[in-house]
Order: C-alpha cells, then sequence, then structure tokens
C-alpha cells in the first residue's frame, strides 16, 4: 500500500475489498488466538483448546482461497494475487455464519465465568491518561476508553465504505481488553460478510499493471489485529528501496507493561503481560550503550546481543 502510495497506482474496487476481507479474517484468526491463550493462562485449558478449534474455520478460509493456512502472500503492488469465484464466496459464506454461532457460545463461556471475571475484572488496568501519554495503540488503546482505530481515522482498501463500529471500554482492565476483542471479532465477521456480498455484485480486474517506480516517499499505516502499524519507504526510483521503516504495535504497546505491573500480585503477571498481546519479535531492535559519557551507541538486536553477553551459547 505504501509502494503504491509512491506510485500514484489506485487498486481495482475488487482488489480493495478482497483485502479488506482478508485483513479482517486476519484479525478474526489473531483475536481468538490470542483469546485461547488468555485462558489457558487462567488455568482453562479446555476452553483454550475449545477456542482453538474454532480459529480453525478462519484458518480454513485463508487455505480456500489462498492455499496457504498463515502466509497468504495475496497482497502484491497494484493490487491482489488471487480471485475470490462465487461458488467459493458461497462457501466462505457459510463457514464465516458458523464461526459467528461460535464465537456467541465463546462470549459467553469467558465473560459470564464468575472465576474468569474474579481473575480479570479490576486486574492489569492502565488509565485512559496513561495510555495517551504511552500512545499505545489498537484494543489496549480502545479498552481504556481511546476510540482510535486507523480504519475510521485514516481508511485505506475499502473501510471508508464498510458499516462497522468501532469498540471501546473504560475500565482499561483485563477483563476489558477481553470484552474490545470480542467485540471486535463481531465486528469483523459482519465486516466479511458485508465484503462478500458486494464481491458478488461487482466484478473487474484484480489488479493493474505496474512498471517502474518513481522516486519519492510515502507513509502507509493499517489496523493490524495488534493495532496501528506505520510504514515508511523512501525509493530511489529502482525495485530496491532506498529506506524503509517499519514500527509495529508491539513496540508501541509493550512498554505500557512496565506502567501496568506494579501493585498486582506474581498471580496476575502472566494474564496482565499477556493482555497487551505482546509480539516479541516485533521488537526485537535496541541500541546498546557502550558509554554514556561520550555518547557511543550501537545498534543490535536484543538476540545478537544475548549472543556476544552469552559467547555465542544461545
Amino acid at each position: 500500500m505504501t509502494v503504491e502510495m509512491i506510485g500514484g497506482i489506485d487498486i481495482p474496487d475488487r482488489a480493495r475489498y478482497i483485502r479488506t476481507f482478508l485483513a479482517e479474517l486476519e484479525r478474526i484468526h489473531s483475536h481468538m488466538l490470542w483469546a485461547g491463550i488468555a485462558v489457558e493462562l487462567l488455568g482453562f485449558k479446555t476452553l483454550f483448546m475449545y477456542i482453538w478449534r474454532e480459529r480453525e474455520h478462519a484458518l480454513d478460509i485463508f487455505e480456500m482461497i489462498t492455499g496457504n493456512r498463515r502466509h497468504s502472500a495475496m497482497n502484491t503492488i497494484g493490487g491482489v494475487r488471487r480471485d475470490i469465484s462465487i461458488d467459493l464466496i458461497n462457501r466462505i459464506e457459510g463457514k464465516i455464519k458458523v464461526l459467528g454461532k461460535k464465537v456467541k457460545e465463546i462470549e459467553k463461556m469467558i465473560l459470564e465465568d464468575p472465576i474468569l471475571k474474579s481473575r480479570t475484572k479490576g486486574i492489569g488496568v492502565l488509565g485512559k491518561d496513561n495510555a495517551k501519554k504511552l500512545g499505545v495503540v489498537g484494543p489496549v488503546a480502545r479498552a481504556n476508553g481511546l476510540k482510535v482505530d486507523i480504519r475510521k481515522m485514516d481508511p485505506y482498501a475499502a473501510y471508508k465504505d464498510v458499516p462497522f463500529d468501532i469498540i471501546t471500554r473504560d475500565d482499561g482492565d483485563v477483563y476489558s481488553l477481553i470484552e474490545v476483542r470480542i467485540g471486535e471479532l463481531y465486528e469483523s465477521i459482519g465486516i466479511c460478510l458485508y465484503c462478500l456480498d458486494v464481491l458478488k455484485r461487482i466484478g473487474g480486474p484484480i489488479k493493474v499493471d505496474v512498471s517502474e517506480l518513481p522516486p519519492g516517499e510515502a507513509i502507509g499505516r493499517t489496523e493490524a489485529p495488534r493495532g496501528e502499524l506505520f510504514y515508511y519507504i523512501l525509493s530511489n526510483g529502482t525495485n530496491i528501496p532506498e529506506r524503509v521503516r517499519i514500527r509495529t504495535p508491539s513496540y508501541m504497546n509493550d512498554y505500557a507493561i512496565l506502567h501496568i505491573l506494579p501493585g498486582y500480585t506474581l498471580a496476575d503477571a502472566p494474564i496482565i503481560i499477556a493482555s497487551v498481546d505482546p509480539c516479541m519479535t516485533c521488537t526485537d531492535r535496541c541500541i546498546y550503550v557502550e558509554d554514556v559519557r561520550i555518547g557511543i551507541v550501537k545498534k543490535t538486536t536484543l538476540m545478537d546481543l544475548s549472543r556476544e553477553v552469552c559467547g555465542g551459547s544461545i
């Protein structure tokens, strides 16, 4: 998308709706994956397996459309790689509707369980002021009363034409984060069904031809399942960019853990840490200060730094 902005490339409507559908299917998969891990950390192993079993519906749809369960490789500069036939749309609709029914069952089992409530209500509160100060994004921001969502604030793909609500809560605890993500499951299912309905009615190509890209720069933002995903690309006019800068949602959210944990018990730590859905590989970058007096620093990754400190034993 960011490369398309540099090249002034306008993708076909059909590609916009396919991209939107796949983005929401990714959100469904991600939120259900998180929900399973969250309840497992609270001791609900059977519920964990049940949630992950139903998550398979989303992965099945990915495989039906793209041939892959996880890394779909569907987006390409100028559109998408594969179309979705009417027959496939009808089959996918059935699976999405089944998934909607299963989400209702999961919602009841999680949000109405007294033990689960006692382990999450009032636990791991960040607060609206801290959320603003730290610049958290995605469900973490929305569970703390911030109505932020790139799909509404800076629409891309087909989001400006798709009806959906931003789910927010004000308490900012782990329970609120669960509520927000479950609410977003319903919204994502609705968006998926809306996109499939539109794809039944519109035709046209799924991509446009792209030749050479001009020199230039652009910033692209999307609402990934964890929050705002930021790309900066500087093009020098060749097929190799001069510079690429990526800021993942976890880069903003993980730091909030330090502000949430103090004051809670050790037993609460696993679910509090998991509540922000941290992705450690998304934040594998650091600056190593060799001499603070004269400002000697070097950029490295946490893995390389660990190998250096441990003598290559990792």
